[in-house]
């Protein structure tokens, strides 16, 4: 691997002016605190409430549409903090998502696309190796994850029938606020499935457990290697081309 990667490394001493210190910029690929209530256009719940916020329309989301948790999740997020006397387990994992939340926010904040300059903590780690690469809309996986968790043990914590019975149907809208919007999702087209990877065709060319890099890199090879029953694995590959599949 150091020969292979001898000529960009030569490059990378000999011009080290021309490396950017990020390869990807944390102030494109972070979230807007509004990410996390409101769902953007193919986002889920658009059809619930959307149009309650049609003056934020053009609002974009820098980090994607990853983030949004919904209002009856926050409602469910938000009732969990009456129980911490009750229930002090619950401290670390709600401090746990609120952290989380705020590094997915980057090093400055940013509301409805406007930047406010307000400082926020992801600015120390633009400064440290390797962590400085990482993507801070990433942590968003971190928060939903953490929602999901405390949204569970606060249906678990019902004392009595009525008391499961509205949360149950809170946690119902919740799941309702998440569904995909059918009518803004694009048309999905068949599977580009390959004959060559047809299980009885590709062992003649490829060993088991062999690692391949299908090119384009942007293409199904992830469906190709299901197809054919997951002979080899990958150097990478992603599930689908730009284009949205079935």
């Amino acid at each position: 691997m150091a020969v292979a990667a001898a000529p960009f490394l030569y490059f990378v001493m000999q011009n080290r002016a021309e490396v950017p210190s990020q390869i990807h910029d944390p102030e494109v690929f972070s979230h807007d605190p509004l990410s996390y209530l409101i769902p953007y256009e193919v986002a889920p719940g658009r059809t619930l409430y959307w149009t309650a916020f049609a003056h934020l329309r053009a609002y974009r989301d820098n980090g994607g549409d990853d983030a949004y948790l919904g209002l009856p999740l926050i409602l469910i997020l938000i009732l969990q903090l009456r129980e911490l006397r009750r229930r002090p387990y619950l401290k670390p994992l709600l401090l746990s998502l609120l952290a989380i939340a705020i590094l997915s926010f980057g090093p400055t904040l940013h509301i409805a696309r406007a930047a406010t300059g307000l400082w926020l903590p992801w600015s120390l780690a633009v400064h440290l190796p390797l962590i400085s690469q990482a993507l801070p809309n990433r942590f968003s996986m971190y928060v939903a994850l953490a929602a999901g968790l405390t949204a569970a043990l606060w249906l678990a914590a019902a004392s009595c029938r009525r008391e499961r019975a509205g949360r149950y149907m809170l946690a119902v809208l919740a799941c309702l606020c998440l569904i995909p919007n059918p009518a803004m999702v694009r048309q999905w087209t068949p599977l580009p499935l390959e004959p060559f990877f047809e299980p009885q065709n590709v062992t003649a060319f490829i060993e088991k457990d062999a690692n391949v890099i299908i090119l384009p890199y942007l293409g199904p090879g992830l469906l190709w290697q299901w197809q054919s029953g997951m002979r080899f694995t990958q150097s990478g590959g992603t599930s689908a081309s730009p284009r949205r599949r079935r």
